[in-house]
C-alpha cells in the first residue's frame, strides 16, 4: 500500500512538473511586429518547433505600403507570446514592453484617423512620424505623439463647435 501511494505521489509530481515546468514547451504562440512596416506575424511552437506561420497586414501597414514609406528588409521584434494547450491554465502572458505596446499604439493611431478625419491631409506625415518612432522602439513618444494630436484636433473642433455632439 505504500508502495502504491508513492507511485501515485510521484506520478502527480511528474505531471504537475510537465504541466507547469515545461510551461511553453508543449505549444506557444509569438506574435511579432515588422518595426519596418507594421505587419504583424503570428508562429505557433510545438516542442520548440515551429509549425505555423501566418503574416498579415495592419492598416498600419497598409498607410506605409500607400505611401512606400517601408524601405528596408523587414525586421520582426517580440510583441508578445500565450502559451497554449492544457499548460496554459499555469501559464501567464509575456509582452514585450516596447513592441507589444507600440501595437497598441498603433490601433489608437488608426482611431485617431477615424474620429478626425481632417488629419488625412497630414497622413503621410504622421505615418512616417510613427514608423520612425517604432524603429527605434521609443514606446513613449508614440504613445505621447498619438495623444498630442487627438488632443490638438479634439480642442480644434471644440473650438469650432464641430466636435462630436
Amino acid at each position: 500500500m505504500t508502495k502504491r501511494k508513492a507511485r501515485a505521489g510521484l506520478l502527480a509530481a511528474v505531471v504537475v512538473l510537465v504541466l507547469c515546468g515545461f510551461n511553453g514547451l508543449l505549444g506557444y504562440s509569438q506574435t511579432d511586429i515588422d518595426v519596418n512596416s507594421g505587419r504583424v506575424r503570428t508562429r505557433i511552437f510545438v516542442f520548440g518547433v515551429v509549425v505555423s506561420t501566418h503574416e498579415r497586414d495592419t492598416p498600419f501597414s497598409e498607410l506605409v505600403a500607400r505611401h512606400g514609406l517601408q524601405t528596408s528588409p523587414p525586421d520582426y521584434r517580440f510583441a508578445d507570446g500565450v502559451t497554449v494547450g492544457p499548460q496554459r491554465l499555469f501559464g501567464t502572458v509575456r509582452e514585450s514592453g516596447t513592441y507589444g505596446y507600440a501595437a497598441g499604439t498603433l490601433r489608437s493611431m488608426m482611431m485617431v484617423f477615424e474620429l478626425h478625419p481632417q488629419l488625412r491631409a497630414r497622413e503621410r506625415e504622421i505615418v512616417a512620424k510613427m514608423l520612425t518612432m517604432l524603429q527605434v522602439g521609443d514606446k513613449r513618444g508614440m504613445r505621447d505623439y498619438v495623444r498630442a494630436l487627438d488632443d490638438r484636433e479634439t480642442e480644434a473642433e471644440a473650438a469650432e463647435g464641430t466636435g462630436p455632439e
